[in-house]
């Protein structure tokens, strides 16, 4: 009897936990969007408009994060971005939109229309995609945004010179390789 108390209440800390971050405390509308402005001065318009394309495929690798429009024109990208936060015995998929702009060397990237998927651990979603409302839950987005802002900035201020993300010189890898290698091969002594 003992051991059926202590696993229905298991159970119930499990289900609880599992819904909590998507309940509780509503987070200020204000709280739902970000935004951050970077400043590249020695990059052009189009190294950015490139860099941040490039970026946005390499960073987003889930099959329902897509670019949905590209205006190189104009510097605009527009596409939803999802990721997975798992909580007690559910896990949850998180999709927004994300915008950057690109004019005069800065970049504005904007996180904006949070919305989740519940998805029981071994089954399919339970609902439809629902706006994202609780502090918890903004919190959690906020703090993935954070990283993806973080990892854009690394990405393009990484970039050479032309907007390219690989080494200036092949040359320069392929000499330091050969000579690595040459010196890790013992020849064996001649009869």
């Amino acid at each position: 009897m003992k051991n059926l108390i202590y696993a229905s209440l298991l159970v119930v800390l499990m289900v609880t936990n599992g819904c909590g971050l998507m309940s509780g405390v509503k987070a200020d509308e204000i709280l739902r969007t970000m935004e951050v402005i970077f400043d590249y001065p020695n990059k052009t318009n189009d190294q950015l408009f490139i860099l941040a394309n490039t970026w946005f495929v390499e960073y987003f690798n889930s099959d329902e994060s897509n670019i949905e429009f590209q205006d190189k024109e104009n510097g605009k990208i527009v596409g939803k971005y999802t990721f997975q936060h798992g909580n007690g015995i559910y896990y949850y998929m998180i999709k927004q939109t994300i915008s950057i702009d690109i004019k005069n060397e800065k970049l504005n990237l904007r996180f904006l229309n949070p919305v989740y998927k519940t998805i029981r651990s071994g089954e399919g979603p339970t609902h439809d995609y629902k706006p994202l409302l609780s502090q918890k839950s903004i919190d959690v987005a906020r703090l993935e945004w954070t990283k993806a802002s973080n990892s854009l900035d690394t990405y393009i201020k990484n970039a050479r010179e032309g907007g390219n993300i690989w080494p200036a010189n092949s040359k320069d890898v392929n000499s330091s390789l050969s000579y690595t290698l040459s010196l890790n091969i013992k020849t064996p002594p001649c009869k």
